[in-house]
């Protein structure tokens, strides 16, 4: 877990803590240019109750090309 993990969770109850590193998994960041996804949590970062499909500015860690990518939930089959 990172320090910002740390931090942010540390205000939450212990089960809401799980709720959040579970849901922050759902979460994925895809890049536009070559399609790869990473989870939020994989990432260091934490979604909890998030909603949309909100676009986010960074650089893809396989592709190495910097962008716009779209933030989805990944629903359970």
């Amino acid at each position: 877990m990172t320090r910002l993990q740390k931090f942010l969770l540390a205000f939450l109850p212990a089960h809401r803590r799980a709720e959040a590193e579970a849901e922050s998994r759902q979460w994925e960041i895809i890049c536009a240019a070559c399609g790869h996804a990473t989870s939020i949590w994989d990432m260091g970062g934490v979604r909890y109750r998030g909603g949309g499909r909100p676009l986010t500015w960074g650089r893809c860690k396989v592709c190495g090309k910097r962008g716009k990518h779209r933030v989805v939930k990944q629903t359970a089959p």
